[in-house]
């Protein structure tokens, strides 16, 4: 992938800044973690965009409000978009812990996401 630069993950700036805009819009949400190959560094071209959403307070109706927003952006790679306290898959959970980044920081998660596993 030609842009490895650990804090746009190998997404387009414009991409990134659109997704920010998005999530800057709910209040309720404490952090967004990307994971993954992007996380990782290893997406290849056409790689998905894997987010998780720590958002304790979130309804469902604000995710879905969220997901359509997120979907709505033009933006060509599928977005697997989850909400951190609905993820029941332990060993999902343990992968994003693993890999998660901040959005837009190449530093390890903090203790306050991992707080909410």
């Amino acid at each position: 992938m030609a842009d490895r630069d650990p804090l746009t993950f190998g997404i387009a700036q414009r991409h990134l800044d659109a997704l920010r805009q998005v999530f800057a819009r709910h209040a309720t949400i404490d952090q967004v973690l990307i994971f993954g190959s992007r996380a990782r560094g290893t997406a290849r071209p056409g790689s998905d965009i894997d987010l998780a959403v720590v958002a304790p307070q979130m309804t469902d109706a604000e995710f879905s409000t969220l997901w359509n927003e997120i979907d709505a952006l033009p933006i060509l790679f599928k977005i697997d978009l989850l909400h951190w306290d609905r993820i029941t898959n332990p060993a999902l959970k343990d992968n994003a812990l693993r890999d998660g980044r901040p959005l837009g920081s190449p530093a390890p998660l903090q203790t306050k996401t991992t707080e909410h596993s």
